[in-house]
Order: structure tokens, then C-alpha cells, then sequence
């Protein structure tokens, strides 16, 4: 059997806030959760994290991002998740 790697997530958020600051989903809801819940945005590549923001944009310059680079190491497991 292959030897697992450690996944590595690219997430950007305002630099007002911490990368891992949830208050934002948790009071507002999003595209793929409800209200209610913490929820972390991220993509596997910053160019894809920069695309799903875009979307969200109606036509004006991105405002000013940071960028976090996230290693989730190959021991964590998922033990739940619904794919819509």
C-alpha cells in the first residue's frame, strides 16, 4: 500500500482577521454551509483560492488578501464529510 503524504491547502482571508477565524461562516453562512457552522475556506492551489473569491466579486479589483499555506498532516483522518 502507497505511503500517505500530508496535504498542503491554500487559504485566503482578510488580514484583519487570523487565517483560522471562523466568525465570518459562523454568522453569515456560505456557498457550502449554513449558518450556524465554523467553517475554513481553503484550495489546493492559491490560484483556485484566488478564483472562488474572485466569484464572490462583482467586478472590482480583489480587495487586499493574505495568503495562508496550510500542511495537514497524513495522520489526520476524516471521519465525516458530505460532498454536494
Amino acid at each position: 500500500m502507497p505511503k500517505a503524504t500530508d496535504t498542503v491547502i491554500y487559504r485566503l482571508h482578510s488580514s484583519h482577521y487570523a487565517a483560522t477565524d471562523t466568525t465570518g461562516a459562523f454568522l453569515q453562512g456560505g456557498r457550502w454551509h449554513t449558518q450556524g457552522k465554523h467553517v475554513l475556506y481553503a484550495a489546493e492551489h492559491i490560484s483556485l483560492a484566488v478564483l472562488e473569491t474572485l466569484v464572490h466579486t462583482t467586478g472590482l479589483p480583489l480587495p487586499p488578501k493574505s495568503v495562508a499555506r496550510v500542511t495537514i498532516p497524513a495522520e489526520v483522518l476524516i471521519e465525516h464529510a458530505i460532498w454536494q
